[in-house]
């Protein structure tokens, strides 16, 4: 894909997951997530592929939940 279309692709996945700002890294060649919710600092997701990046960031997303529920 060129980078138009990775853009674009970046927009769609921050479309589909509101809680996160996504970028396509001209230079690098990489998607960027940053997660726009209570996370640790410097919580920043980067992957090639888009489906590489949503499955991290539903991996952090699951991760941070478990740390909030309140163990019983």
């Amino acid at each position: 894909m060129d980078d138009d279309e990775c853009r674009s692709v970046a927009e769609d996945i921050e479309r589909q997951r509101p809680g996160w700002m996504v970028l396509w890294g001209t230079y690098s060649k990489r998607f960027v997530a940053l997660p726009l919710f209570a996370a640790p600092r410097h919580t920043i997701l980067v992957a090639s592929y888009p489906d590489a990046l949503l499955a991290r960031m539903e991996e952090t997303e699951r991760t941070l939940r478990a740390k909030s529920e309140p163990r019983g």
